[in-house]
């Protein structure tokens, strides 16, 4: 079946989409160069039906179910619309990073946990859509057939009740997905392990992306040091001494006051 959609359709279906932002899960900013970067937290709509999975039972997780799955569909329609209408109707490239909560093979997902516990076809049909539609996931495009059992930093999240991270039984479902036209330019693509980023700051790692801008050129001398930079930078904004907001409260009843 052909992706091809004309401009002035794309811009109706766009029109007719459902919001994309009623609880503050996407985030689109114009770069230079003519990208657009876009920053989500896809729904998670509960329904996996493995212990082991990341995504919940579906049956006594609460706001989670069938209207849930409803939901998270509707929301990745609306993102695809909002993408292909930067690429086809406004010609910007399309960096779109961000928790998709959701595979896209069984590669993606420790066998232990299973892709068939993980999430059910629609979800994986509904992430599946965006490569059908030009955008390449470039971790996958980078690393080939990798996975779980070739390296520990390919899964991007892990159940922390469990130390999963520990046995490095997670799933990948944090990608960097961009617009044919930038493919040539992304130079690297890392799942940023617990030896740079501590464990214990989310259950998720990042991806540290390169992405090079017209007429640059990233030298070897510089690859990696970004992620060093990120994490001193964060250390730095940090206030390591800062009290909680409960302790003012108990200060208050030390010195007797209201």
């Amino acid at each position: 079946m052909s992706t091809e959609t004309s401009p002035e359709i794309l811009q109706q279906q766009q029109q007719q989409q459902p919001p994309l932002d009623n609880e503050g899960r996407f985030c689109a900013v114009h770069l230079p160069q003519n990208i657009t970067l876009v920053n989500v937290y896809v729904p998670n709509a509960g329904l996996g039906k493995s212990k082991g999975s990341n995504v919940g039972d579906g049956t006594d997780s609460s706001g989670h179910g069938p209207a849930r799955l409803s939901y998270k569909l509707a929301f990745y329609r609306r993102l695809l619309a909002y993408c292909r209408h930067q690429v086809e109707v406004s010609r910007r490239h399309v960096v779109l990073v961000g928790d998709f909560n959701a595979c896209f093979d069984a590669r993606d997902v420790h066998p232990l946990i299973g892709m068939e516990n993980a999430f059910l076809p629609a979800e994986v049909d509904a992430l599946r859509a965006f490569t059908a539609h030009g955008f390449v996931d470039v971790w996958r495009a980078l690393h080939g057939d990798s996975d779980g059992s070739s390296t520990s930093t390919t899964y991007t999240c892990f159940d922390q009740k469990t130390n999963a991270r520990h046995y490095n039984r997670g799933v990948r479902i944090d990608f960097c997905l961009v617009s044919a036209g930038l493919v040539g330019r992304v130079r690297r693509c890392e799942v940023v392990g617990s030896e740079v980023v501590p464990a214990r700051w989310s259950d998720h790692c990042a991806l540290y992306v390169e992405i090079e801008g017209e007429g640059e050129r990233i030298g070897e001398a510089e690859a990696g040091k970004s992620v060093k930079e990120w994490v001193a930078l964060r250390r730095k904004l940090t206030n390591s001494g800062q009290r909680k907001l409960a302790d003012f409260f108990s200060r208050k009843r030390k010195a007797g006051e209201d």
